[in-house]
């Protein structure tokens, strides 16, 4: 009987006080929840403001790079000049001296850009390349570059790769532009 009584009481009291417990509990569950949910979703939405942010600076940059290197007509031929020519006159000299420093400050500035390669068909397979100066495709490290290049059908195309640049046989691959 007091066993009987004691069950009883116990559940008299703590009925009352699970009822208010298992409301509140389930209450801060649910805003906990949706609190941590709407976190997530405003970081995520902040990730992707970033990462848009980013492919638009990419974008403007390769459109810069773009318009430097092929809307100036005197500049380009003086750099096919260049590339066909053993010497250097004066002039070329000029153009090259030109045509390096407006290739070398975005390679050597902006972490995304590896390097910048500026080819026109010629006998000699010249090409000028950001801090290498006047290179051989057949002496230079870097040649998958070229395959792409030479099946484009138009001179003046652009092209932009992503693609791993390992310069020496002991280093690590690096993904670069």
């Amino acid at each position: 009987m007091r066993k009987k009584f004691f069950i009883k009481s116990l559940i008299r009291l703590i009925i009352p006080l699970l009822i208010p417990l298992i409301i509140l509990g389930t209450f801060s569950i649910i805003t906990t929840q949706r609190y941590i949910k709407k976190e997530v979703n405003t970081s995520n939405y902040k990730t992707l403001e970033q990462t848009k942010s980013t492919i638009e600076l990419l974008f403007n940059e390769q459109e810069s790079l773009h318009y430097t290197f092929n809307y100036n007509a005197r500049l380009i031929q003086k750099l096919k000049s260049v590339l066909r020519n053993e010497e250097l006159n004066p002039y070329d000299i000029e153009a090259y001296g030109t045509f390096m420093s407006m290739m070398n400050s975005p390679a050597n500035i902006k972490p995304y850009i590896h390097s910048i390669y500026l080819y026109f068909s010629n006998d000699k397979g010249n090409f000028l390349a950001s801090n290498e100066g006047i290179t051989s495709i057949t002496q230079f490290y870097d040649t998958s570059w070229f395959r792409t290049a030479s099946s484009m059908t138009s001179e003046g195309d652009l092209v932009i790769q992503n693609r791993t640049i390992k310069r020496f046989s002991f280093e690590k691959p690096k993904r670069r532009s």
